[in-house]
Formats: C-alpha cells, structure tokens, sequence
C-alpha cells in the first residue's frame, strides 16, 4: 500500500503537517528528515461504533514499527464531533534525557482537574520496560467526565533504556493497546 505514489507535502492539509514532519523525525537522535512517501487512503481508526475504514493520510517511515495514519481532516470536520477542548487521542511516547535514565513519559489520563499523577510504578527487565502511571484522586470530587487528556510524568529508571523497548499497559475501557511499544525520543 504504502509503495503507491505519493502526494507532495504541498498538497497536504496543513492541520497534519506539523504531525506528519514530527513522525519523521530521527528515532535515534530526534534529527528532522523529510517526509516518508505518504498517500491518501482509508486507514483503521477506533470509533464509537467499533474499528472503521476511514479517509486518511498516511505513510511508513523506514525506521518506525507501525505507520503514521492521521484522519482526513476534512472528513473530521463534516463527519466527527467531540466536546469543545478534547482533542483526539494519539499514541503515547516519551522523551529521554540525556543521562538514558530519566524519561518523561506522556499518556492518555485522567483530566488534571479531577486527578494528579505524582509518580508511576516502572517494571524493568533486560528486553523491556513498562511504565504504569499512579492516579491520586483529587479531594473532594465525586465524579469524573467522561473523556481523557495528555499527561506526563517523570520516572528514573534503574538502568539506562538503551536497546530496551518501552511499552504501554493502555487506559480505560476496551483499550486493546497492553504492550504496545512507545515512541521514545531523545532529549533536545
């Protein structure tokens, strides 16, 4: 699929190009390069309806295990709704500094406002390592809305990442996501 022709980055919408550049990005050194060959077609999304063919734009860097698949945003626009200020869910990464211990890990949570996420606990081993946020409830707070933001917190590991692949448990109900692999870029 991904071998068919491309289209230029001029012909793309420019609510993806920002998305679509930083995906390209180096894996190793967070370097830029120029766009992987990326073609307009129907790609797998999660809706509330179940798994769906839908309108999108996408490519595969060489270097990257899964493609990068962003919805059409015309068709988001005329076909989709979600509450004002809730942005689409995205997979999770982290960043790595420097010192290949600390790592900020970024994941799909619970809104600030009704929890804090002080610390996580990490599981190590000498293939992997999984990182599982700690939800403190807020005071006070007797419900929750029904969506979910970008959080981030900050771990050390024991053991500096190197070759290790970093995967995540997934969150809320339904999430088919348990041990998939996180983008892991490196510190600017």
């Amino acid at each position: 699929m991904f071998d068919a022709p491309g289209v230029p980055e001029s012909e793309l919408p420019p609510e993806i190009v920002p998305a679509a550049v930083d995906y390209c990005r180096d894996v190793q050194s967070g370097a830029q390069r120029p766009l992987a060959n990326i073609i307009r077609a129907n790609g797998p999304f999660a809706t509330d309806r179940g798994n769906r063919e839908l309108p999108a734009w996408m490519m595969h860097p060489d270097d990257r295990r899964w493609p990068f698949i962003a919805l059409d945003p015309d068709f988001e626009r005329r076909m989709t709704w979600r509450p004002p200020g809730v942005g689409a869910a995205h997979h999770e990464e982290a960043v790595l500094a420097h010192d290949g211990r600390t790592l900020t890990f970024r994941f799909i949570g619970t809104p600030a406002q009704y929890a804090d996420y002080p610390d996580a606990e990490v599981f190590e081993t000498d293939t992997a390592v999984l990182v599982e946020p700690v939800e403190v409830a807020r005071d006070g707070d007797g419900y929750r809305l029904a969506y979910a933001e970008e959080r981030e917190v900050v771990v050390r590991l024991a053991a500096p990442l190197g070759n290790r692949v970093l995967i995540g448990i997934g969150h809320g109900p339904g999430t088919t996501t348990f041990g998939l692999p996180i983008t892991v870029l490196t510190a600017a």
